[in-house]
């Protein structure tokens, strides 16, 4: 047996299976993170509902609010009945489904541009139990629970529409790969960025302009529409875009076995559930600040 025989038959070491599990610490982490702030929010008196308030939005407003919070509750159980039969036709949980469980894991993140002022604020139309943000470890802005959080409409969202961009983008790094093949790893994140912008703009763009939340704190100089209701300022979609291409770069650069690089060395964890619970942790999207604002913060 030769040595390039020899070497391509060597089991993997031990020693290739770390980074999965630094990744997986750190998704931990922010997963026990998001207990404690749920937890605390939920068994707390600001778990109720946001009072719209006196003056009324229009029936088309009433209209697409009800519509977006279909469509995020037919995507929430599209997500759930694909993986319940991808499992059952793979025989494990794949890397796809995970992609997207792990972009709902981010959903905490929401609101947190909020930070120190508001920036956005959602219809409090929509179906919410106010806001968790209180419970945030350093938490500045006042008078945070009163941001509507619209439960339906983000939950299905973030685990449905909101991945579901990513791929979108993927799949046209993959043509930009296919038009040009000498094009580099850069050039292509580059693609993924200008697509994510494009998207964003157009996505939240339609957004406010239907009346489902809006950027009170924006830039007015920054911003399309600057001055009005429904001004969205360009930078959001700068955020917004790159936050969809990182997402792409990991759908895009999979290695032989369908891993993403945050995956490395899953294959060598001998219990099937711990692999799935490691590989979970290292899928969860971290998310920069966006949206704004709709209804007061009284």
């Amino acid at each position: 047996m030769t040595t390039a025989t020899m070497d391509s038959v060597i089991p993997i070491t031990g020693r290739q299976t770390k980074p999965i599990y630094v990744w997986a610490f750190f998704g931990v982490l922010c997963l026990l993170l998001q207990v404690y702030i749920y937890g605390s929010w939920i068994l707390s008196d600001k778990f109720a509902p946001v009072d719209p308030g006196p003056t009324p939005i229009s029936d088309l407003s009433m209209g697409f609010a009800y519509a977006f919070q279909t469509c995020g509750v037919i995507g929430f159980f599209w997500v759930v009945i694909w993986g319940i039969r991808s499992y059952r036709r793979e025989g494990y949980v794949t890397t796809s489904y995970l992609f997207f469980v792990g972009w709902l894991l981010a959903y905490w993140q929401d609101p947190i541009a909020n930070w120190y002022r508001l920036y956005y604020n959602y219809n409090s139309y929509m179906f919410n139990m106010g806001s968790w943000v209180e419970f945030v470890p350093g938490w500045i802005m006042p008078r945070g629970s009163n941001i509507p959080e619209p439960l339906l409409f983000d939950i299905g969202g973030y685990m449905s529409w909101v991945p579901l961009f990513s791929v979108a983008i993927a799949i046209g790094m993959r043509k930009a790969k296919q038009r040009w093949p000498k094009i580099g790893t850069l050039e292509l994140l580059g693609v993924a960025l200008v697509m994510g912008m494009i998207m964003d703009l157009v996505l939240e763009g339609a957004f406010v302009l239907t009346g489902l939340y809006r950027f009170t704190g924006a830039v007015y100089s920054w911003s399309i529409w600057g001055g009005e209701q429904y001004q969205f300022p360009v930078y959001e979609a700068i955020l917004w875009g790159a936050v969809w291409a990182a997402g792409a770069a990991l759908w895009y650069f999979k290695d032989d076995k369908g891993h993403m690089w945050v995956e490395r060395g899953c294959e060598n964890i001998r219990s099937a559930t711990t692999s799935v619970f490691l590989r979970l942790m290292v899928n969860r999207p971290r998310i920069p600040g966006h949206r704004l604002s709709l209804r007061h913060l009284a």
